[in-house]
């Protein structure tokens, strides 16, 4: 038989377990006739803390983004900042960086139609402070939430994570077009035929090639095998067409264009350069290129 010591400890362990952690509400409220009572029926539920308060609009952006809550609770007539000011941050672009989206519940005064159509538009849901108002009410909105309050915050995160890599997604793709356009705008000083399919072979090894991070060593077999899965291709086609592709270029090119293009085939001709040595001078011309017009656009 267990001892009673140990029988008492797992009794205490199971019912630690069972505790749920409460959500952590912030309440951004200037005026203590409301901030007060909020703040103690929050603290007496069990479902719900209050993390902080704040008259501040602009202390409760900086809570939101070092606590993150679970909720906000948050008047839109603040003495310090403007609340709506408040709720679009949260809503907008700069909630991308937040690690937690909070259920926005929004206070106040005003009656203007167009006010409160803009507040919904935004806020997961708002009270007007009027002579149906109580905190009760709020906190049985809250409660009535349950479950479903953490479920919808973490849609909520979802939702902007995949924002996020969307966003990322679109600027890669804009980032791969630009640098392109510049690849073939290059590959065009050696005469390399627009319909080629070994151009566009090439351009793809050069392409991941820039995208490599500049003090890493350029390894062709690995990038040779991304354009083969990608063009759905065998990898021998890959580099015998780039190949052919190359000495075509420098044994039928204008040897002036070609050493004002490319000056290291000065020590080689009339030999072309490898694949390799073609590409790799290519990058350098191409970063360094973006590198002057980083500086000119600043």
């Amino acid at each position: 038989m267990k001892a009673n010591a140990e029988v008492k400890r797992e009794k205490e362990e199971s019912i630690m377990v069972k505790v749920p952690p409460k959500y952590q509400v912030l309440i951004v409220e200037d005026e203590p006739e409301y901030a007060n009572p909020l703040t103690d029926i929050l603290k007496a539920s069990k479902l719900f803390d209050v993390l902080d308060v704040t008259a501040s609009a602009s202390e409760a952006w900086q809570i939101i983004q070092d606590k993150t809550p679970d909720a906000v609770i948050v008047d839109l007539e603040l003495e310090e900042g403007d609340g709506f000011e408040l709720l679009c941050k949260v809503r907008g672009k700069d909630a991308e960086y937040l690690q937690k989206i909070p259920y926005m519940l929004v206070l106040t005064k005003f009656d203007s139609d167009k006010v409160i159509a803009r507040v919904q538009q935004l806020a997961d849901f708002f009270r007007r402070k009027n002579e149906h108002y109580t905190p009760i009410g709020i906190l049985t909105h809250l409660e009535n939430l349950a479950d479903g309050f953490g479920v919808k915050i973490k849609k909520k995160l979802a939702s902007t994570e995949e924002i996020l890599e969307r966003k990322q997604k679109k600027l890669e793709a804009e980032r791969n077009q630009v640098l392109r356009g510049r690849i073939y705008k290059e590959l065009d000083k050696y005469y390399m035929h627009a319909s080629s399919q070994a151009r566009d072979y090439l351009a793809e090894v050069l392409l991941l090639a820039l995208k490599q991070p500049r003090r890493q060593r350029l390894v062709l077999t690995k990038i040779y095998e991304q354009v083969s899965d990608d063009f759905e291709r065998e990898l021998s086609t890959i580099t015998m067409s780039i190949d052919k592709l190359l000495k075509k270029a420098f044994s039928e090119g204008d040897e002036d264009e070609l050493l004002r293009n490319f000056p290291p085939y000065a020590k080689m001709a009339p030999k072309p350069p490898t694949n390799k040595e073609f590409i790799t001078y290519l990058v350098e011309e191409i970063r360094f290129e973006e590198y002057k017009n980083r500086g000119t656009d600043a």
